[in-house]
This record gives C-alpha cells, structure tokens and sequence, in this order.
C-alpha cells in the first residue's frame, strides 16, 4: 500500500511532537535539580518557588494532548 502525503505529514507531525514532548519533560528535570539543590543550600524561597511553578507548566504542556497527532485547523 502506498504512503499518501497526508500519513507522511502525520508521520512528521507526530514524530516532532514526540520530540516537543520529550524536551518538554528534560527541562521540566532539569528545572527540578535546580529547585532541589537551592532547596538544599538555603536558597531563596521565591526562587524556588518560581521553580516549582516553571516545572509544573512544562510536564502540564509535555502532557498536553497526549495521544493525539491530529490538529484541529
């Protein structure tokens, strides 16, 4: 059976929205080491708390969608 372009485009599109949705959830860790080691240094809690809130955005916006390739245009 023959690819037509609308499944290559739904290809494309879901394989850029795995790799959306991967970065998403790298920084939203990395957010977390860095709210961890202020935690354990004594850092500033508005710092930390602007961490808390950065890294509970970015795993919401990693999990957006979840399951859906198409878009609604």
């Amino acid at each position: 059976m023959r690819k037509t372009m609308q499944d290559s485009a739904d290809n494309t599109a879901g394989q850029a929205d795995f790799a959306v949705r991967d970065w998403l959830e790298t920084q939203a860790r990395i957010t977390g080491y860095w709210r961890d080691l202020l935690v354990s240094s004594g850092g500033d809690d508005a710092l930390i708390a602007a961490l808390d809130d950065h890294a509970s955005f970015l795993g919401a916006a990693a999990r957006m969608g979840e399951g859906s390739f198409r878009r609604s245009q």
